[in-house]
């Protein structure tokens, strides 16, 4: 079993957005943390979709491909 230390902590974030939103709402969040940890000790997965039917999409890759 590997051990868990302040170096190696990964983290995966799923952030949805509100009716009128999207992914990119969550552009200057992510900037603001990830300068929190910019000695490379904590590794963040970031998967921030932006939903079909909501803000001023229309047309949009609802898959894990399509997140920002």
């Amino acid at each position: 079993m590997k051990k868990v230390t302040d170096k190696n902590l990964k983290f995966n974030l799923y952030l949805l957005h509100g009716f009128t939103g999207s992914g990119f709402d969550f552009s200057l969040l992510k900037e603001s943390i990830k300068s929190h940890f910019e000695d490379g000790s904590v590794e963040l997965s970031w998967f921030c979709p932006s939903l079909p039917g909501h803000g001023d999409s229309l047309d949009i890759d609802c898959s894990v491909q399509g997140h920002y």
